[in-house]
């Protein structure tokens, strides 16, 4: 919630689950934030990314936002599962 009180204006979308989610953006888009990004610990990375994603401007347009939801369907041990619950 804290990271769309920062990006929400720009970027117009809420995105529910900041820190668990995939993002999928172009190569060098991910090249040039690469070069500004300033986080050392492992989870102020992923607000720092959609901090910098939301900031980003190709000409004068903001770059456009989607949310997709992801199913996982864990395997039975019958298909090859390995550990135990």
């Amino acid at each position: 919630m804290f990271s769309n009180l920062f990006t929400y204006f720009r970027i117009k979308k809420y995105i529910p689950d900041m820190e668990v989610c995939y993002k999928l953006i172009k190569g060098q888009i991910a090249r040039d934030i690469a070069l500004k990004i300033e986080s050392k610990s492992n989870f102020g990375i992923e607000p720092e990314i959609t901090a910098k994603l939301s900031k980003y401007r190709i000409g004068k347009n903001h770059l456009k936002f989607g949310v997709v939801p992801i199913s996982y369907y864990p395997r039975t041990i019958n298909e090859g599962k390995k550990l135990k619950q």
